[in-house]
């Protein structure tokens, strides 16, 4: 009876064992990230939910900007997607790591192309791109009349309507100055804070 015993035993220690460190690192979080920083707790969140991930160095790098073909990863995960339009795209490659998460959110309906046969899938998501997305992917629509922001002038004809109604919502607001910087690129950082508020995930620091 012993010696059967203890091989059960051992193999229980040892997938307890294995099961650790991810879940450790999920909550200790990234080596960099500061956890003063507006970004921390929506991090963490989308960490341990699996809808970001960091680097094998053991960063998260927050301030990096992130692509198309990234945000779409992000996305498909988060919206659970798994319905993959066709390819007809010339820059997404098949077998890639973002070509279902691409298609995926194209037959979704929630990203397209840039015309001509491109998504752009290395290119760099702007701040006025994600708001226009994720109101089609949260229903938030568009709303009428200008934003409030000191740089509205600088938003896209195509967008502003979604940046005014995500910015009603309280899903989107300003930097500093009260701008919105419509072109600027999005942030691995400010994408997590954007996706907590668009799940109406409270996260207190």
């Amino acid at each position: 009876m012993l010696k059967k015993t203890i091989p059960a035993l051992i193999l229980s220690l040892t997938l307890m064992l294995t099961a650790l460190p991810a879940a450790s690192a999920a909550t200790k979080g990234f080596c960099e990230v500061d956890s003063s920083r507006y970004y921390y707790d929506e991090v963490l969140y989308c960490a341990e939910q699996g809808y970001v991930s960091g680097y094998e160095d053991g960063t998260f790098r927050p301030e990096n900007g992130l692509t198309r073909g990234e945000f779409a990863a992000i996305l498909n995960k988060i919206l659970n997607l798994s319905v993959s339009a066709p390819n007809t795209f010339y820059d997404v490659a098949n077998g890639q790591w973002y070509t279902s998460a691409v298609l995926n959110c194209v037959q979704a309906g929630v990203m397209k192309g840039q015309g001509n046969g491109y998504f752009g899938v290395n290119e760099p998501i702007t701040r006025e791109q994600a708001a226009v997305i994720l109101s089609s992917a949260y229903q938030v629509g568009s709303a009428n009349g200008r934003t409030s922001f000191a740089d509205d002038s600088s938003i896209s004809y195509w967008a502003v309507g979604n940046v005014k109604a995500m910015t009603d919502k309280g899903y989107i607001s300003g930097n500093n100055g009260n701008t919105f910087n419509p072109q600027g690129n999005l942030t691995r950082g400010q994408v997590c804070v954007l996706l907590c508020k668009c799940k109406g995930v409270s996260q207190e620091s």
